[in-house]
């Protein structure tokens, strides 16, 4: 794992730094200070009261960074197959 992000870095500290980045999940917090998710989407509304991006910043901690990624589209909503008893229903 190590020499892989060396590698890619291209640098000893430059790869490691990468590496704990990843693995000590220093993402979601970096993604919220710069109000950017994984796709690029805002996090928060600037305009937003305090109070409001509070919520919404911890939505997104919570939320959308335990979801799994396989059942989430790219624009990070879940993604569930149609359900024939929903169809039936409606």
């Amino acid at each position: 794992m190590a020499m892989k992000n060396i590698q890619e870095r291209q640098s000893l500290i430059g790869g490691l730094v990468q590496m704990l980045y990843h693995k000590m999940m220093f993402a979601p917090f970096v993604e919220m200070v710069n109000n950017k998710d994984y796709s690029g989407y805002s996090i928060r509304d600037e305009n937003s009261p305090a109070y409001q991006q509070i919520w919404q910043m911890g939505k997104h901690l919570v939320g959308d960074q335990l979801s799994p990624m396989s059942v989430l589209v790219p624009s990070g909503h879940w993604n569930f197959p149609a359900s024939p008893i929903r169809h039936k229903m409606l």
